[in-house]
């Protein structure tokens, strides 16, 4: 999982090249935030569905609140960051090609995957 760290201005200045880094690569960008969102934060995290779409479910099966955003209509950083029983799927031409999140629940997805993923190497040795 490859990640980056920008700035909000950076996201929204080059918001295209961000989406294709995300689609072709599957990079997960932190955003660093101007001005924090209502709960308070200062990052959040924009990603592949593959990634950060685990969201839906994390909790518990109703856990997630997508929101279709287009990302065509995206007018600030606002319409990419989750909120309260809100993530953002931004799509292009009918298709998901990144999901906002909050930096909590990647860490939260990080880790389940991490756990899963010794799991499976330890059911391997166990053959």
């Amino acid at each position: 999982m490859h990640e980056k760290r920008i700035g909000s201005r950076v996201l929204m200045a080059d918001l295209g090249s961000v989406l294709e880094e995300i689609v072709q690569f599957q990079t997960v960008f932190i955003i660093v935030l101007d001005t924090p969102t209502f709960a308070g934060d200062h990052e959040f995290v924009l990603g592949p569905e593959s990634i950060c779409g685990s969201v839906l479910g994390l909790v518990d099966p109703e856990y997630g609140w997508p929101q279709r955003v287009e990302a065509e209509k995206v007018d600030n950083v606002m319409d990419l960051a989750p909120g309260y029983h809100r993530h953002p799927f931004i799509y292009i031409q009918g298709k998901c090609v990144a999901v906002g999140i909050q930096k909590g629940e990647y860490e939260d997805i990080k880790k389940k995957s991490s756990q899963q993923k010794v799991r499976r190497d330890e059911e391997a040795h166990a053959r």
